[in-house]
């Protein structure tokens, strides 16, 4: 008997578990085909879902607009007005991010300064190089507009040294005779290590002691314009007669000021840049060396490429790339691209002058057999008829048409 009541109890238990999973369940409540149906549909939802998820999102690459750059422009909370249209296409070509931060960092550069392409060009470079500098931001646009040549500034300082040092001569009472006897002193020797510099550059190179450092020049530079200034302050008063000495001290101070700005701007230019665009791969050193062989004295412009394996971007001198341009009075204008690779050269000149041309290929073996003295192989020598324009090397720029804009849907 007992048994039976047992079992009678565990049949009532079994439906109570069952009427209680009817109750909360949809199979059990709407029919089991009905219900599998239902949670089908959810697995299928859920799988698709799963699959949009993994899927990447397209992206879409097209030529850049100007539209683009109004948009951006709009997107950064700058008005799009014809100048800053301009200073954006201008960030964008010389490898500048068009962002907030690099637009007022621009902006700020360029107060007070005249809004000229050179100017414009000038401090976009600077910002690129991460330097805030509104003097150096002129110079190098001076540089950028006049094509400046070292060894004709330093020509310049040298005939204007010469003309201080006469009129000193003539000073009379303006300034103390020991005072004038120092300055001519010091005058004298300014010439003398003026005039030696083409020497030093070349020598320099020769023995293999790497490049002339421009420290030192410049530090001279900038004792001689503080000397001037002095003087000047002491005749400021003096007789009317005496200008002619306050003119040719103004004429001193202004061609070495100019002979630095120059080497200024060389360093400048040679700066690794801190927000450089990847696509501008090449960048260079650059130098302009005083040559002396030439009359009147021309200036050399040398530029080396700086190793692209560096992240601190100094030069490697046996994978490099040299660019060279001069000019001289028999030879016209000339210059010459050497591909660098350990112990094997690669030569490219570029002359618009045909007689040039043939004798550059008249000499090919002679070069070849130059070189094996510094044991260096001459893979190949080119001659290509056109003027190297050294500021694409220095400046180098991207080509609008080959931008893209790069769209990701979200």
């Amino acid at each position: 008997m007992s048994e039976v009541s047992g079992y009678n109890k565990n049949v009532n238990n079994n439906v109570a578990n069952r009427n209680q999973v009817n109750r909360s369940g949809d199979v059990a409540q709407t029919g089991g085909i009905k219900g599998s149906q239902r949670v089908q549909r959810a697995a299928d939802q859920a799988a698709q879902e799963q699959q949009v998820a993994q899927k990447p999102f397209p992206t879409i690459a097209r030529r850049m607009t100007p539209r683009d750059v109004v948009n951006q422009l709009l997107l950064l909370g700058v008005r799009p007005s014809s100048e800053n249209r301009s200073l954006a296409t201008k960030m964008l070509t010389y490898g500048l991010e068009l962002s907030r931060e690099n637009f007022d960092a621009l902006e700020a550069l360029l107060k007070g300064l005249p809004k000229t392409p050179s100017t414009e060009k000038a401090a976009i470079l600077m910002i690129t190089k991460d330097l805030n500098s509104r003097a150096g931001a002129q110079s190098l646009a001076e540089f950028l507009e006049n094509n400046p040549e070292l060894s004709k500034q330093m020509l310049n300082m040298l005939q204007a040294s010469a003309g201080a040092r006469a009129a000193l001569s003539s000073a009379g009472g303006a300034l103390s005779s020991a005072l004038v006897n120092q300055l001519s002193a010091m005058l004298t020797s300014l010439e003398g290590f003026v005039a030696m510099l083409p020497k030093e550059f070349r020598d320099k190179i020769q023995k293999g002691q790497g490049f002339f450092s421009n420290a030192e020049v410049l530090t001279n530079m900038r004792a001689v314009r503080a000397l001037i200034s002095g003087v000047s302050k002491q005749v400021a008063e003096a007789a009317p007669e005496k200008n002619n000495l306050l003119s040719a001290l103004g004429s001193l101070a202004k061609a070495a000021r100019d002979v630095s700005q120059n080497l200024i701007v060389q360093a400048i230019l040679s700066r690794p840049d801190g927000r450089e665009d990847p696509a501008l791969s090449e960048k260079f050193a650059y130098w302009q060396i005083p040559n002396s062989m030439a009359a009147p004295p021309q200036t050399i412009e040398l530029l080396l490429e700086k190793d692209k394996k560096n992240k601190h971007r100094s030069v490697n001198p046996r994978r490099t790339k040299l660019v060279l341009k001069t000019e001289t009075e028999a030879l016209g204008e000339i210059s010459a691209e050497v591909e660098v690779e350990e112990d094997s050269l690669d030569f490219r000149f570029n002359t618009n002058d045909e007689n040039i041309r043939k004798l550059i290929s008249a000499n090919v073996d002679e070069l070849r057999k130059k070189m094996e003295t510094y044991n260096y192989k001459t893979k190949s020598v080119r001659v290509i008829k056109r003027n190297l324009d050294v500021k694409k090397f220095l400046i180098p720029a991207l080509d609008l048409n080959d931008l893209t804009r790069v769209q990701t849907e979200v």
